[in-house]
């Protein structure tokens, strides 16, 4: 067999198996008393959708199933209850997280039930491909028996799974793999102009896709654009017009794909983003990183616990 055809089985062999794994664990961690959190109350837009309602935002106190289903005291609900709802302004979160909300709602749509216990395909589905995509990144620097055992590793790892039910943050992992492989990709001889370009325009779509389920994705918009500056495997003295078309495309892409959450990241929009970089002084992420918190950052630090208490 050539070279190709057994990435391809065992890229297969894992997403199968990784996917079955994923399919067992979910339902074994809620049974097991393990409570799946992604901000789920949020997450009205997605029953709407389900139900054929469209990207709405219901308003909770007019239909108290869906408040009850929303805020997990129940695993299922009917669309039929929704007859009363009224719809409300969307809130920050709902515009940010579009896309992972909207493939939510998809998901239940598909299988014709809204239910928590019914999102196991698509952790079965993330699953599978962040695992293959792991198997694609060890591939570029391995064999394909290092790389499949490698990325077989990352699926039975015990890390891994704890973090697959909490759907928000996992979400995630999929695109950053996918981001890295596409790095690789562009940094390994030989260069060509036209491939740089179609590679830029995929990873700005998912950049821009990826924010829409996880906005930690915004981290890597500086990254890709000092990587076509400087990091493209040509002196940095010739093809700069390539890499300007580059950034170009990627830029665009990137924009193209957030254009459903743009009015999140504007003047008013909500998105509170900001707050993130003084999340590190808090006490109770330097508890966890074993570190102390010193005495000129104290007052920032119990700032920001008092933003986060609220």
């Amino acid at each position: 067999m050539n070279r190709r055809t057994i990435d391809g089985l065992l890229a297969a062999t894992l997403f199968v198996a990784a996917g079955l794994l994923a399919g067992w664990y979910v339902p074994h961690f809620a049974a097991s008393g393990g409570k799946p959190w992604f901000y789920q109350e949020e997450f009205g837009p997605a029953v709407m959708m389900a139900c054929g309602r469209g990207y709405v935002n219901p308003d909770p106190a007019t239909a108290p199933a869906l408040d009850s289903f929303l805020q997990r005291t129940r695993d299922s609900f009917s669309c039929s209850d929704l007859s009363a709802v009224k719809p409300a302004p969307f809130r920050s979160m709902q515009r940010a997280f579009r896309y992972l909300i909207s493939t939510v709602g998809w998901t239940w749509r598909l299988q014709g039930q809204v239910a928590w216990r019914a999102l196991t395909p698509l952790y079965a589905l993330l699953y599978g491909i962040t695992v293959v995509l792991a198997f694609a990144v060890f591939r570029q620097g391995m064999g394909p028996i290092a790389a499949g055992l490698c990325a077989a590793a990352i699926a039975v790892s015990t890390l891994h799974l704890d973090n697959l039910p909490h759907l928000r943050d996992y979400g995630k992992a999929p695109f950053v793999l996918a981001l890295v492989l596409i790095a690789i990709r562009l940094v390994v001889p030989p260069f060509a102009a036209k491939r740089t370009l179609w590679l830029a325009g995929l990873a700005g779509l998912l950049t821009g896709i990826g924010v829409g389920f996880r906005n930690d994705l915004l981290v890597v918009i500086p990254a890709f654009v000092g990587l076509f500056a400087a990091f493209l495997p040509v002196s940095w003295r010739e093809k700069a017009g390539v890499r300007a078309s580059a950034i170009a495309v990627y830029g665009a892409s990137v924009m193209l794909a957030m254009y459903p959450m743009w009015s999140t990241y504007t003047t008013g929009g909500g998105s509170s983003s900001q707050h993130l970089v003084l999340l590190g002084l808090t006490p109770a992420f330097s508890r966890d990183l074993g570190v102390e918190t010193a005495a000129c950052t104290s007052g920032a630090s119990s700032t920001v616990t008092s933003w986060r208490s609220r």
